[in-house]
């Protein structure tokens, strides 16, 4: 496998809530009174980001950009909480496009990855998966499979990385 040490400035974060109530289109009077109370439902939103990544380190290069979209839940938080000091666990999908180099090739093309095992407590951390079948341009054929991860510790220059298993 082949290291790309990268990092990425974040561009955007629009962060919408996300209704934990049932609407009454199709409502039952046994659904609703399963339907959880948004009481006691946890804080939910949906988060699209988009991000520029650019090379960081020893190893292959990655310039390009993504489109990322997760849900997140947080931790239930005492009053008052900064938000800074708030926590969350996340997933979603992100849309990366743009050029691998090991110095000797370049290849340009796009992919989707899953996000898993997100975590925010002062940083986010979270870990990318190749969602197989989805690589594109000179990606496609070439790729076989793609894990990384990264660790955010605000909006520009987040550490992360890509390793790549080339066919």
């Amino acid at each position: 496998m082949t290291k790309f040490v990268t990092a990425f400035d974040t561009l955007s974060w629009d962060e919408v809530p996300v209704e934990t109530t049932l609407s009454s289109a199709g409502a039952t009077a046994a659904n609703i009174s399963a339907s959880p109370s948004s009481t006691l439902a946890p804080k939910i939103t949906r988060v699209r980001t988009e991000r520029v990544f650019h090379p960081a380190g020893d190893g292959g290069t990655f310039k390009g950009t993504a489109v990322v979209e997760y849900s997140l839940i947080y931790d239930p938080s005492p009053e008052g909480t900064a938000r800074h000091e708030v926590t969350a666990n996340y997933a979603g999908v992100m849309f990366l496009a743009g050029t691998l180099s090991n110095g000797a090739e370049e290849w340009e093309g796009s992919a989707v990855f899953g996000v898993k095992n997100g975590r925010f407590e002062g940083s986010a951390k979270g870990d990318w998966i190749l969602v197989q079948g989805t690589t594109k341009g000179e990606w496609e054929g070439k790729i076989k499979d793609a894990k990384g991860a990264y660790d955010s510790k605000g909006m520009t220059g987040s550490a992360s990385w890509l390793e790549v298993e080339f066919a």
